[in-house]
């Protein structure tokens, strides 16, 4: 279970499809969210680059052929046959809400603003490598690191792009 309060109650979710209900304070839903995503299962493509990343990390380096052995299928065990939508509801202030993608499914991080309604108003996708760290209706404060791997934390307002 995923979820926020807010002002009026609690949004909350299971991630197993692209929807969050509100239910109010005595427990009644009184409005539900939907939002198209894309395919939730995970795909062989998606597999294999995970057992080539393993098999290049360092700490996977030093197994040669036994990670193909002994490394590999036990990790391949545990995967998932389907990713979840989303990952968190951050709640604002005024009842909005942005609900944050599951990482694996966009190449950046990717976020959803829902009025108070749960009508879907924005998305907002974040550069590969950069993290939300909290985020208002137009501003967001993120962590980034730069070519030598330094982190910063900065601040940036939310603009209408049009195109």
């Amino acid at each position: 279970m995923i979820y926020a309060a807010v002002d009026t109650g609690v949004w909350f979710g299971t991630a197993d499809n692209y929807e969050v209900e509100h239910l109010d304070w005595t427990g009644r839903v009184t409005r539900t969210a939907r939002w198209a995503g894309p395919d939730l299962a995970v795909t062989d493509e998606q597999v294999q680059r995970y057992r080539e990343y393993l098999s290049a990390h360092d700490y996977y380096a030093d197994y040669g052929d036994r990670f193909e052995r002994e490394v590999w299928p036990e990790r391949r065990a545990y995967l998932p046959e389907r990713f979840p939508a989303y990952e968190s509801i951050l709640a604002l202030p005024d009842g909005r809400v942005w609900i944050r993608t599951y990482r694996w499914q966009a190449p950046g991080e990717e976020l959803h603003l829902l009025d108070r309604d749960g009508a879907w108003q924005r998305r907002l996708t974040m550069p590969g490598g950069s993290v939300l760290l909290d985020a208002g209706s137009d501003w967001v404060l993120i962590l980034q690191r730069d070519a030598f791997d330094i982190p910063t934390v900065a601040v940036y307002e939310l603009v209408e792009v049009v195109g």
